[in-house]
């Protein structure tokens, strides 16, 4: 009797800390040019959690691939950066226990809204 109630309880046990364990999901993907369809390397992959505003994220390798991976459960804010495109942000991307989530993504040049930033040019004459 003793040892069946031993073994019950150490299942019970094992089963709660199971439970108890964080679960996490995945997001991976491509992201290339929109105009030639090339890969873009070293893009800035962040996503940030709306519960405690952790932000967690990758670059893409050479091949514009990425892969985020042990993300906790929650909903997140997708954002995709890179010097001289668009960033796209996109919201509400959900995480659930043990998902893959892909998102490829095609970003725009900036080619057309570049500013020009004029810095103005100070003489200074020196007394002798």
């Amino acid at each position: 009797m003793m040892k069946s109630m031993l073994s019950l309880l150490l299942l019970c046990t094992i089963t709660f800390a199971t439970d108890a364990q964080e679960q996490y999901g995945t997001i991976k993907g491509q992201v290339v040019d929109r105009d030639n369809g090339q890969p873009l390397p070293f893009v800035a992959v962040r996503l940030k959690n709306y519960a405690d505003s952790i932000i967690i994220g990758a670059n893409t390798n050479f091949d514009g691939e990425y892969e985020i991976s042990q993300i906790p459960l929650g909903n997140y804010q997708y954002k995709v950066a890179y010097a001289g495109y668009k960033t796209i942000i996109e919201e509400n991307i959900n995480i659930f226990k043990d998902s893959i989530v892909h998102i490829n993504k095609k970003l725009t040049t900036l080619s057309d809204t570049i500013d020009v930033v004029v810095m103005p040019y100070i003489c200074f004459k020196k007394n002798k």
